[in-house]
């Protein structure tokens, strides 16, 4: 079954990551079948670095996820 991209969310962020990202973020979420893949995009430091980021959810390796991440990535790049 296809994944789904759509915006993430703040509990999406929290649910891939322990404590929460210290920026602002532009982030997607991929799930399937209901449950989180991981979470990417781009975060705005607070100096003006702004910087690319993914977190996959524990047992999710890229190699599983490979035209996801692909897919993800180039919705990210036309936001």
């Amino acid at each position: 079954m296809k994944a789904e991209i759509r915006p993430a969310t703040r509990e999406d962020i929290l649910q891939v990551n322990e404590g929460r990202i210290p920026f602002r973020v532009r982030a997607l979420a991929a799930e399937r079948d209901g449950k989180l893949l991981g979470v990417g995009g781009l975060g705005f430091r607070p100096d003006g670095m702004v910087v690319a980021f993914l977190i996959l959810a524990e047992g999710v390796t890229g190699r599983s996820v490979m035209v996801t991440l692909h897919k993800a990535g180039l919705k990210l790049m036309k936001m």
